[in-house]
């Protein structure tokens, strides 16, 4: 009968430790991963250039530069490819150094794409550039192609 009492008054003791504890972590702001400050909304980049293959001066590489204040989602579109929008280009995300001025080593890329495809993934906060290329041939000799790009994220 002692050792029933007993029993009994340990589990009590324990439920209550339990339901303190837990009550304890309700409300903590000393979570790191957690960002404090309104809930981010999402911010939409549009970018346009025109690259070219022309003889004198070919522009095959052009660079954006955009900052991102929230972690989460980035999507990047290739949203048009003017004249030709079934012209192959590639386009990708990179870091960006502000010191030097220069897009890091792209760290998504597709460097085969069309109008309408797009790279989707996720982003720490921070400053990011995005490419668009002709590295393949695509642009043939004194052809251009003008297009737009979106970049959405928080």
């Amino acid at each position: 009968m002692i050792w029933s009492r007993l029993r009994g008054a340990v589990s009590f003791l324990a439920l209550v430790g339990l339901a303190l504890g837990t009550g304890a972590c309700q409300g903590n702001t000393n979570n790191p991963y957690l960002q404090a400050g309104p809930s981010p909304t999402t911010t939409t980049d549009t970018f346009t250039g025109t690259l070219s293959n022309s003889g004198a001066t070919p522009v095959l590489r052009l660079t954006h530069t955009f900052a991102v204040k929230y972690s989460g989602t980035l999507s990047i579109l290739l949203k048009d490819n003017q004249p030709d929008t079934a012209l192959r280009v590639g386009f990708g995300i990179g870091a960006w150094d502000a010191t030097t001025s220069t897009c890091g080593p792209l760290l998504a890329w597709n460097n085969s794409a069309t109008a309408g495809v797009s790279i989707i993934g996720s982003a720490l906060a921070g400053n990011f550039c995005a490419q668009v290329y002709d590295d393949f041939g695509s642009l043939a000799a004194g052809a251009q192609t003008n297009y737009t790009l979106t970049v959405t994220h928080y």
